[in-house]
């Protein structure tokens, strides 16, 4: 009927999707990459906030990139944020990496947490829930988190807990329930890859 699908083209489809958001209607581009959807979303939010890097808002729609116990959202759930604390916190993590020729170099891991409120539909109906997030995934091309961002997690976690490396079983239990340590990690939902949206 010309309505269901219609072809667009990139720029015609970006400035669809932020008619749509400026309309409350539900949209998202589905990419078939990682930094495509890191390209999308960029343009998105600068055409939206004037600038791509402008801190998470009131409004911005976000993807749940890990499964996550703590805040028991699933990989792949989409949350809109109804609130966001002005100021993130950064926390600095030195590593000590391992070269090929056998020397130990230090690396800093910057990890960026903010507090936020989001609102999401359930069974039950719409739902606002607080939630302390990772920004580190924002603006990466990266799928995921690298290796050393994971590593420098649970480094910060041990500095802060000092009392678990004599006792295993407190280690687990305060691992669980850390709130940095579990963090909710995020990217910027607008655009997707086609992977994230079958799991989702």
């Amino acid at each position: 009927n010309n309505r269901d699908i219609i072809s667009l083209s990139a720029n015609q489809s970006l400035d669809w999707i932020i008619n749509n958001i400026a309309s409350k209607k539900s949209s998202v581009a589905i990419v078939f990459s990682n930094e495509n959807a890191l390209n999308y979303n960029r343009i998105i939010r600068e055409k939206i906030y004037g600038h791509a890097d402008t801190p998470i808002q009131e409004g911005d729609l976000l993807l749940v990139n890990k499964n996550s116990v703590l805040n028991d959202f699933s990989n792949g759930d989409l949350i809109k944020v109804i609130a966001s604390d002005k100021n993130s916190e950064t926390r600095s993590v030195s590593l000590k990496i391992k070269q090929e020729n056998g020397e130990v170099k230090k690396e800093i891991i910057t990890l960026v947490f903010r507090s936020i409120v989001v609102g999401y539909r359930s069974t039950n109906g719409n739902i606002q829930k607080d939630c302390f997030i990772l920004e580190n995934l924002l603006n990466s091309k990266n799928r995921e988190l690298t290796p050393l961002e994971i590593r420098a997690l649970y480094v910060d976690f041990l500095i802060r807990n000092p009392q678990v490396k004599s006792n295993p079983a407190l280690k687990q239990e305060l691992l669980k329930k850390d709130p940095y340590f579990n963090a909710l990690q995020v990217k910027y939902g607008y655009a997707i890859t086609c992977h994230k949206a079958q799991g989702g």
